[in-house]
């Protein structure tokens, strides 16, 4: 269904994402995780066509029959929430603060589906209790002020789900949130894309996160896909040193001490040739300078000179 080839990034002439490819079908699940600075959402940007003018695309992004990479903006403008719906990170920002909250669910329906107002209201209030917004009916025409953090990123889920997309990105949709609505929201999005049989793309620097709903991840670093392989392998017997560090960085009630990876991610323009970890890795040796190859068996591959697949 989606299928992205040598997608790459640069910013006035830095690399921000190397050439990434990965393919997604409906029904399935894919996490991305990564340090902030690893290029986590300008991948999802790229994917939905809302990359900064600053930013340089090349490779391909295929969704069905069509080459979303070969589009123009108004072409764009007809995929996004048709064919692919996005939750984003923080809800008060992507909400519109003078609109209430119905009208903006309801934009979309009136917009991709053509029903007329009053059938929107009507779908707008199913998928308000759908993602089960309390009250929906009587918070219909309250503004995203009045609602709470986890409240809003309901309204943000219904919005991006308005016109049955086949594919839903959702970049990092519980920061701020509290551990219980987490968990909710969590809950939440992993009923709906079963019930709904579309596929998901979950972006967050939380492992946890992406161990509770997908099925197959890929750990970013500095712009690098430096693993990938089905979510409970990769997050169980990691294989790269940096997916190494992410987890033990981990808090654990049985450690007295987290384990941070050394150094931070280097920024653009700053990065070493050959491995992008290298200069932050305990295991980096001379052939470390020449970039790794990927080499992957049963689903896993990880770039690495230090390491094998198993």
């Amino acid at each position: 269904m989606l299928v992205v080839r040598d997608l790459a990034l640069t910013i006035r002439g830095a690399e921000a994402l190397a050439a990434t490819s990965f393919s997604l079908s409906l029904g399935e699940s894919l996490g991305i995780v990564g340090e902030s600075g690893s290029g986590k959402s300008l991948l999802a940007l790229a994917l939905i066509g809302l990359l900064p003018a600053t930013v340089r695309r090349t490779g391909s992004i295929q969704l069905g029959p069509n080459t979303l990479s070969d589009l123009d903006e108004a072409g764009w403008c007809r995929v996004r929430g048709r064919k692919i719906g996005m939750v984003f990170q923080e809800p008060m920002t992507a909400l519109n603060p003078v609109l209430p909250i119905g009208a903006q669910v309801a934009e979309g329906i009136r917009l991709h589906r053509g029903l007329d107002a009053a059938a929107a209201r009507s779908e707008a209030l199913r998928l308000l209790d759908r993602v089960q917004l309390p009250a929906a009916a009587r918070r219909y025409d309250q503004y995203p002020h009045q609602l709470s953090g986890g409240q809003r990123q309901r309204v943000g889920i219904a919005i991006a789900l308005a016109a049955d997309p086949d594919l839903l990105i959702a970049d990092e949709p519980t920061t701020a949130l509290d551990v219980t609505v987490q968990a909710e929201i969590l809950d939440l999005l992993a009923d709906l894309t079963a019930s709904s049989g579309m596929a998901l793309i979950l972006i967050s620097h939380d492992l946890g996160v992406v161990a509770s709903v997908t099925r197959s991840i890929l750990v970013l670093y500095a712009g690098h896909v430096v693993e990938r392989g089905p979510t409970g392998a990769v997050l169980s017997t990691p294989i790269h040193p940096y997916t190494r560090g992410l987890l033990k960085a981990l808090p654990e009630a049985e450690l007295e001490r987290l384990e941070p990876i050394p150094g931070v991610v280097p920024p653009l323009g700053a990065r070493p040739s050959g491995c992008v970890f290298r200069d932050r890795c305990t295991l980096a040796e001379a052939r470390c300078l020449a970039t790794p190859l990927e080499v992957g068996r049963a689903g896993r591959a990880v770039a690495c000179h230090a390491v094998s697949v198993p």
